[in-house]
């Protein structure tokens, strides 16, 4: 309702709000009648190798958006990761089970928490973590080992140049990286700007 009342308040030419996709249908109809227009549903997979469903409300002219990637974890995987981000944990790997969730870390924590992602796969949605074993997870092949995604990979999974976040503690990064919007997909909403009616 803040958001509602900067809008009545500004009175801007150009709106965009954004929600999670899974969202209750309830409060999807609240936010489509104060705000006036009908959501629009787009997953970050289309651009980057992160499952990120949003709803983006908005009266900026919508393009269509372009065919999907293609990208799987692998290409924006950094090769070279610390040690320190490497599980000292026993995990089961689980041959066809997904093509992107292969396996289970042995830990004391909800299932999805404890979901290991392929490379060849694409990431599950980041989101707000604050350490322990919240961090999204991947396998590493050629080592046999597991290991949390680094800031940089947050970051790449974000569209965001590498060390956007550096000078903040490596918690805060995973933080504002899983709470911020995938810059892609805002880049390809503000392109319709092109196109607004003068």
């Amino acid at each position: 309702w803040s958001y509602v009342d900067a809008l009545n308040t500004v009175k801007p030419r150009f709106f965009l709000f954004e929600n999670v996709g899974n969202m209750r249908e309830s409060d999807k109809k609240i936010i489509t009648a104060a705000l006036g227009v009908e959501p629009i549903k787009i997953n970050t997979s289309v651009f980057l190798p992160q499952n990120r469903e949003r709803l983006y409300w908005t009266n900026i002219p919508m393009l269509p958006l372009p065919q999907a990637s293609g990208l799987c974890f692998a290409d924006v995987m950094e090769q070279a990761a610390a040690e320190r981000y490497y599980y000292q944990k026993p995990f089961t790997l689980e041959a066809n089970k997904d093509k992107n969730v292969i396996g289970t870390l042995e830990i004391n924590s909800h299932e999805a928490v404890k979901r290991i992602y392929s490379p060849q796969g694409i990431i599950g949605c980041l989101t707000c973590v604050s350490g322990g074993y919240q961090e999204k997870k991947v396998y590493v092949p050629e080592e046999n080992r597991v290991r949390k995604l680094t800031p940089i990979e947050y970051e790449r999974l974000q569209g965001l140049p590498d060390n956007y976040t550096e000078g903040l503690s490596n918690s805060k990064r995973y933080t504002v990286c899983g709470n911020g919007w995938s810059i892609p997909v805002i880049e390809h909403i503000l392109k319709g700007l092109r196109y607004a009616a003068d």
